[in-house]
């Protein structure tokens, strides 16, 4: 269970039986989202509505704004947090061989591979000083997926949307083969 609160940013998508579903249908601002990023008829055009919401997602999830807020949040909230209690199960070697491959993965991707390493090892260097190995694995995570899914999404494969209900992949074109 991660103790880390995730903001994702997502165009709107109006649930069924909520109050801005039923707001938006007496408007008549409801259209079949069947494929699409949205089923809320927007004031302003969609086109402007995607580009703001990547202009968002770029902002938010910039590596180094993002690495910003983490370590504001492991200063300043973490140590604020409850402590779960110690056992035996969470002390075990198979816990900690997991969690040192999670450690190793972090520190290739991340730490290594990444573009934004320097970002991450300014983050990294005091957590892996002190030996707080958990919010270090927690942020890199969770950071790696959220500027991962901007990337897409800027590039047009990603999904603005959680909510939307996924495409129906068109069935192959029947073929024939030449007599």
């Amino acid at each position: 269970e991660s103790r880390i609160p995730v903001l994702t940013i997502n165009i709107l998508y109006a649930l069924p039986k909520t109050p801005l579903w039923n707001r938006l249908a007496a408007e008549g601002r409801l259209r079949d989202g069947a494929g699409a990023e949205s089923n809320v008829e927007f004031r302003l055009p969609q086109a402007t509505v995607e580009a703001m919401w990547k202009r968002c997602i770029a902002t938010a999830y910039d590596p180094a704004a993002l690495y910003g807020r983490f370590a504001h949040n492991v200063a300043y909230t973490f140590r604020r947090r409850k402590a779960y209690p110690v056992s035996p199960q969470r002390a075990s070697w198979p816990n900690v061989v997991v969690g040192l491959g999670m450690l190793g993965r972090v520190l290739w991707r991340v730490g290594l591979r990444s573009d934004y390493r320097g970002v991450f090892w300014r983050f990294a260097w005091p957590l892996l000083r002190t030996g707080d190995l958990e919010p270090l694995l927690h942020t890199a995570v969770i950071g790696h997926h959220l500027i991962a899914f901007t990337r897409e999404c800027l590039r047009g494969e990603g999904e603005s949307s959680f909510y939307a209900p996924a495409a129906v992949a068109a069935p192959p074109a029947a073929t024939t083969a030449a007599s």
